[in-house]
């Protein structure tokens, strides 16, 4: 009669067939790994820039509340795409800007190479077609308020909304030449029909 087999007696294959289970286990665990890696989206190379918050008019002026970060890929980001709101705050829209939108060198009109010394560059919006279809480059408009009064005369146009010249917005604004008050003024208004433009 044979005698028991004891721990040390116990030959490979009588290892592996006590280890079977549990190296099963292991072995699925491993693809399950494995499969959820190759899976797993690669990262994105991306970069935080300014975008608009809520939906802003043409002529805003922008403010902090008007502006957010957002991170978008890299291959997302248009071109002069602003990286920090204190970049563009108090800049003007030279077009309107649903919400989401990434504020970029094109959206906006600082006058810092149109203006004439102490002028700045606004974006105005038209009230009708027929007014901006004689708005051209080089005329010059009268700004007269609702209650009548004027807000500022022989104001210089710069831009009509289907300039060529990649100034005009083509949301029926144009980009007109005033005073820093002015420029104040035009922004608090709420609604188009409050200024009634006279072209000269």
């Amino acid at each position: 009669m044979k005698p028991p087999r004891t721990p040390s007696t116990l030959t490979l294959p009588h290892v592996l067939r006590l280890r079977r289970r549990p190296l099963a286990a292991l072995c699925t665990f491993l693809a399950v790994v494995t499969a959820l890696l190759a899976l797993a989206p690669r990262p994105v190379n991306s970069r935080p820039v300014v975008v608009a918050a809520r939906p802003l008019p043409a002529g805003t002026v922008l403010a902090p509340g008007d502006l957010s970060l957002r991170s978008l890929p890299l291959d997302a980001i248009p071109d002069g795409a602003a990286a920090q709101v204190p970049d563009v705050t108090g800049a003007t829209l030279s077009g309107p800007m649903t919400a989401g939108s990434v504020v970029t060198e094109a959206s906006i009109a600082t006058g810092e190479r149109l203006a004439r010394p102490g002028l700045v560059v606004v974006a105005l919006p038209l009230p009708s077609s027929a007014i901006a279809a004689l708005v051209r480059p080089g005329a010059a408009i009268d700004l007269i308020g609702a209650d009548g009064g004027t807000l500022a005369a022989d104001v210089r146009v710069l831009s009509a909304p289907d300039s060529t010249n990649g100034l005009g917005s083509g949301s029926r604004a144009a980009l007109v030449e005033v005073t820093p008050q002015v420029a104040s003024q035009l922004a608090q208004r709420s609604a188009v029909d409050t200024i009634t433009i006279a072209v000269r």
